[in-house]
């Protein structure tokens, strides 16, 4: 018997058909992330893809980005190239967000070979990952971001594991993070 009703019902209604919008794209992240595609596995110039995705990044304003790449000279890995880049967007783009309150952000890449393995470390100097949320980094849906599925970083972690590779993080909340990926190098 609310004079209103009418009003409440329909403000009612769109919201519960936006949420039910919002469910289905989540679901769907979720069903693509359970069937993802076989991509070809090759050789890959891995300093080919480094570079693609950090050409993406360098020009950002208020970030210094650093890079010692002559480890990767003609180093070939086995996997996607495409899968590679998408990872390296990935955690590029983490970096960046975390530095973003910083005053004076800065972004590392360093590379090294270790047991016939290239290790590539991601290192920023931001926010850092508190100890209460670091297991569940590569959990699906797991986010502290205010938008996104929560998705990145375990198809980061699904995709090294497909080319028998690793990633593992090192953080100190205030003080940065620094992610880890191994990478077996093609003889």
């Amino acid at each position: 018997h609310d004079e209103n009703f009418a009003e409440k019902f329909e403000n009612f209604a769109k919201t519960f058909i936006q949420q039910i919008d919002n469910l289905t794209n989540i679901a769907n992240e979720f069903a693509n992330y359970a069937q993802m595609p076989n991509h070809k596995t090759e050789a890959v110039l891995i300093k080919e893809a480094l570079w693609a995705s950090f050409d993406l990044f360098k020009h950002l304003v208020n970030i210094k980005f650093t890079i010692n790449d002559e480890t990767a000279n003609g180093l070939l890995v086995l996997g996607n190239k495409d899968n590679f880049i998408s990872i390296f967007n990935n955690l590029f783009r983490n970096a960046i967000q975390a530095v973003d309150p910083i005053a004076q952000p800065v972004i590392q890449l360093h590379l090294a070979i270790t047991s016939n393995k290239l290790l590539i470390k991601f290192e920023d100097n931001g926010i850092g990952i508190s100890e209460a949320i670091q297991a569940n980094i590569f959990e699906p849906s797991f986010t502290t971001k205010n938008s996104g599925m929560g998705l990145g970083l375990a198809i980061v972690k699904n995709n090294l594991l497909t080319v028998d590779g690793e990633i593992w993080f090192q953080s100190s909340p205030n003080k940065g993070t620094t992610f880890f990926v191994l990478l077996p190098i093609v003889n």
